[in-house]
């Protein structure tokens, strides 16, 4: 008979970030109920929590359905959770005090969802939803960067900016993109786009590209890159 396969370390591991070595540490990520290995699409880190989503089912030792809040220096689940009420949970993305999530976290349409620490609701937050596919989110102390995906040919997306307390979209110039955004980040006063696309409001951009966070103006950076990021 074949060996059991180990599979502490399947879909994260960590890593010492002096040598690169991995460290004895491990999510206990496990699938049950299924041939698929479990998997990490999505980390996002605050003090003392580290917040995963992905396919599993247990996690840290406990059940936890596609998305877990665990110890970052034991690996142990914490008892803070998310379920979704059509089972799609995207990668979580925590600015300040607040975590940010693309889920069907109420309804079985593509809402943001915004939740403190603890992933408790936030007080007064909209949930914004769309009937089209909601792309990846990046947040700041100041914005919450929502990215709205077509179904139609040539794919455009739209990237708007969210108040981060109330959720609701604010005044600036929405950015478009066609071919496909895949990541967002916020970093210097600028939002970061990162995917397959190759223009941003209407201008050539070879799958990486910048805009002013606070204006929304396309930043010159244009680096030039052969493959999807």
């Amino acid at each position: 008979a074949a060996a059991p396969r180990d599979l502490t370390g399947s879909g994260i591991v960590a890593l010492d970030p002096l040598s690169g070595a991995v460290l004895p540490w491990s999510a206990n990520l496990a699938f049950t109920g299924g041939s698929a290995l479990p998997s990490v699409t999505g980390i996002a880190t605050s003090p003392g929590r580290l917040y995963l989503s992905g396919l599993f089912t247990h996690a840290g030792g406990d059940a936890r359905t596609n998305f877990a809040v665990l110890d970052p220096a034991t690996g142990v689940a914490l008892p803070p959770t998310l379920l979704a009420a059509g089972g799609y949970l995207g990668a979580p993305v925590v600015a300040g005090n607040r975590v940010y999530v693309t889920a069907s976290c109420r309804t079985f349409l593509y809402e943001v969802c915004a939740y403190d620490l603890d992933l408790v609701p936030l007080p007064g937050w909209t949930f914004p939803f769309s009937n089209v596919i909601l792309g990846p989110l990046a947040a700041s102390d100041t914005g919450v960067f929502a990215t709205y995906r077509s179904f139609d040919f040539p794919f455009t997306e739209r990237t708007v900016k969210l108040d981060p307390a109330t959720g609701v979209e604010v005044a600036w110039p929405a950015v478009t993109t066609t071919g496909g955004v895949d990541v967002l980040t916020v970093a210097g006063g600028r939002v970061y786009f990162a995917g397959r696309f190759t223009a941003v409001n209407g201008q050539e951009r070879t799958r990486l590209a910048a805009v002013d966070a606070a204006s929304g103006a396309l930043d010159p950076w244009a680096p030039l890159v052969g493959a999807a990021v």
